[in-house]
């Protein structure tokens, strides 16, 4: 009583009736009472909505305001001027050294120089600072919006002191380690991991003053230094590197948590948009190895996917997608048994989770609509594409494989949902398509939930990234690359779609033919080049065949014949679609059909020698062509291509447009009846499409009356 008489006897001597706040706050700091000296310090500071924040806050833990238990001390305490409100704010020396090792020291010497020049609202709210701090995580919201807000707090020190917040969390958090690694030594290790469970509430008090620190980086443009501050102070937090402890008298070695570490980086990334850049520049300790390279393999795997809003920046980042594209070739690489030249791991483990979870992130950051990969606005397959009614019985077994056949509007609604925005950067081909082509190899599908196959996928994000897109890409395509993993992959689709164009086109019938029949690669396209296969004799037509007919069933090859016939042959709308001499990629609908119906007979003649009849009445069917009328079709157009293909030898095989070498029409082979040929020859009556070029110029000369010989079934078509 007497020690404390002395005192406020002191206190008035020197100060009169009132106090610095200083004193006040310093007096209420060692009564411990952090909440009273913090609401006095933003009073003074004119922060009311820090104010009702704290005692929201505190309210919330157990210590909420308590009437006008403090509000006596300001009549107490010399206030602020105002003239001190409207001086220079606190400015913050942001060059510092960039040695982590002297950082700290730089810090106290800038302390000491600054000193000398503190005004006193930048003492208060230092002070203010100092008490939310040692508030602890009740007062971790109040001290957050306070950073945010007030501009007078010297960010040097309030850096200073939420590392050594940090600093002294990490040493408890390791305290704990050591004592449950100390009672399962005790318990002879039988001590199970559920004793000691694991979740980010633990961790709290390793976050919130994280947080802290990077909204003083953020609103001081003091980034560069917060990391190097945290670089010096929890290195191995933030790479999640193995450290010694000592448990009891022996050494052990402790891993930090993934949740911990994964979380302080997640913080980091999220804090400003520069921030996962300024972390990929940090040196590790011996400042030889740059972030990214002193982590270890897995970690590399769960930090390259932290998720921030939606997106993941770090795949965005030079560094990290150089090495998500080393790893996916090397996986791919080890997994088609392709020795590599450099001395890099081979067997790189990569989970199929892993790339899930990868290619759905280059999704979300190309800001495309994933989830139209979820949902199915019609019934698939449509049936309406596949067969005619009239000949396909409602018994007719459904599609057994989704990867090899895909009606054209379920192939438009996947490039829909692959679409990117226009300011995303685009789609991250060299990533999307090894990851994909990585979980076809395996069998696994890209999402459990999704109502499209890898390989289907797969198909048109290969056919998007051989395609001029009117936006910037964030990265250059690797084409050669890409390729050459889908050729070790032995991926024929991916790499048609891929290359595109008539070379792609021919990929893909082959494809057909390599499957189903078991052709080499070469004997298929030097097959549907040429024709120069022996697929046997001319086929007779019989009676019997339209009893056959309707008891066939298109398989998975005839349904992507179907489907290329249809996008490429039965879609041509234009002239110009014959010329695709100056298309990029484009595929001149006469080829396009002759190849096709090669592949075709070539599977009639494997195993299914009434598909012939049936591709005839399926024909009819898409192009409008009645059985019991003269040829009439609106679509003139397809019918000159396919008339072109079925009626026409190849221009390898003709002299001046006729046969040279007497070999049967694809027409005979397929076993087309007659009435056919003329009602297709009829539809496109007129059309110079549906001759030969060389035929087409004698008529363009002016050539009349030119007869038109070499048909099997000696049909005369007059030229007029």
């Amino acid at each position: 009583q007497g020690k404390l008489s002395l005192t406020l006897r002191k206190n008035v001597v020197t100060n009169g009736v009132a106090t610095p706040f200083n004193e006040v706050l310093a007096w209420l700091c060692q009564r411990h009472d952090y909440y009273t000296a913090a609401s006095v310090g933003l009073i003074l500071l004119n922060d009311f909505d820090a104010l009702r924040d704290l005692r929201g806050s505190c309210s919330r833990s157990g210590n909420g305001y308590k009437g006008c238990f403090f509000e006596g001390l300001l009549d107490g305490i010399i206030p602020i001027e105002e003239s001190d409100f409207v001086k220079q704010p606190c400015s913050d020396d942001n060059s510092l050294n960039a040695d982590k090792h002297s950082i700290i020291s730089n810090f106290s010497s800038m302390q000491d120089r600054k000193q000398a020049t503190r005004c006193p609202i930048t003492s208060l709210a230092d002070m203010a600072v100092g008490c939310l701090v040692k508030g602890g995580i009740s007062m971790s919201r109040t001290l957050e919006g306070f950073l945010g807000r007030n501009i007078y707090y010297d960010a040097s020190r309030a850096s200073l002191m939420l590392v050594a917040t940090i600093s002294s969390a990490i040493h408890d958090h390791h305290e704990l380690i050591r004592k449950n690694r100390h009672k399962a030594d005790f318990a002879g290790g039988n001590v199970s991991k559920e004793e000691f469970p694991e979740s980010e509430d633990l961790y709290s008090d390793i976050f919130w003053p994280i947080r802290c620190l990077l909204k003083i980086a953020v609103e001081r443009d003091f980034m560069v230094t917060v990391l190097l501050l945290l670089n010096a102070t929890i290195p191995n937090e933030m790479r999640r590197k193995k450290q010694r402890i000592v448990v009891g008298m022996r050494m052990s070695s402790h891993r930090p948590s993934l949740i911990l570490c994964r979380s302080i980086v997640t913080m980091i990334v999220e804090s400003s948009n520069t921030a996962a850049g300024l972390l990929l520049s940090l040196a590790d300790e011996y400042g030889k190895n740059r972030y990214w390279q002193s982590l270890d393999h897995d970690t590399r795997l769960a930090f390259a996917l932290i998720s921030v809003h939606g997106k993941y920046p770090l795949l965005r980042e030079a560094e990290v997608r150089a090495w998500a594209v080393e790893q996916l070739v090397l996986c791919t690489n080890a997994s088609a048994g392709v020795d590599t030249d450099d001395g890099l791991e081979t067997a790189s483990n990569i989970p199929s989770d892993w790339l899930r979870d990868l290619f759905t992130a280059c999704l979300s950051n190309a800001g495309s609509y994933v989830e139209r990969l979820y949902t199915r606005a019609s019934p698939f397959p449509s049936q309406e594409s596949l067969s005619v009614a009239s000949i396909v019985s409602a018994e007719a077994s459904p599609i057994e494989n989704d990867d090899v056949y895909q009606p054209q509007e379920e192939r438009n609604r996947i490039k829909s949902a692959l679409s990117s925005s226009p300011e995303s950067g685009g789609l991250d081909f060299d990533l999307m398509i090894p990851a994909l082509l990585l979980l076809q190899r395996r069998s696994v599908k890209w999402s459990e939930d999704a109502i499209f196959s890898t390989q289907s996928i797969l198909n048109e994000l290969c056919d998007l990234a051989g395609r001029y897109s009117p936006y910037e890409s964030a990265f250059a395509f690797d084409s050669a690359t890409v390729t050459r993993l889908c050729a070790i992959s032995e991926n024929v689709q991916a790499a048609a779609n891929l290359i595109g164009g008539r070379n792609g086109f021919v990929l893909k019938c082959a494809d057909v033919l390599m499957t189903c029949v078991g052709m080499t690669m070469d004997k298929a396209e030097n097959y549907l080049l040429t024709g120069e296969v022996n697929v046997g004799p001319p086929r007779q037509i019989h009676i019997s065949d339209a009893v056959a007919e309707s008891s066939f069933i298109p398989t998975n090859g005839h349904r992507q014949l179907l489907s290329l016939i249809e996008e490429h042959v039965l879609s041509v709308k234009t002239y110009g679609e014959f010329e695709t001499k100056y298309i990029r990629g484009g595929v001149n609908p006469v080829f396009a059909a002759r190849v096709c119906l090669r592949a075709w007979l070539c599977l009639m003649r494997h195993d299914s020698p009434s598909s012939g009849p049936w591709l005839v009445s399926w024909l009819r069917d898409k192009l409008g062509i009645a059985d019991d009328e003269n040829g009439k079709s609106k679509k003139r157009l397809p019918c000159a291509a396919l008339c072109r293909a079925l009626l026409w030898p190849d221009d390898s095989d003709s002299v001046d447009g006729f046969n040279r070498t007497g070999s049967p029409l694809l027409a005979e082979l397929l076993g087309f009846e007659p009435k056919f040929w003329i009602q297709l020859a009829q539809a496109c009556c007129g059309l110079i499409e549906a001759i030969p070029p060389s035929i087409a110029e004698r008529v363009m000369d002016g050539s009349h009356g030119t007869v038109v010989k070499g048909l099997t079934t000696n049909v005369i078509f007059s030229v007029n």
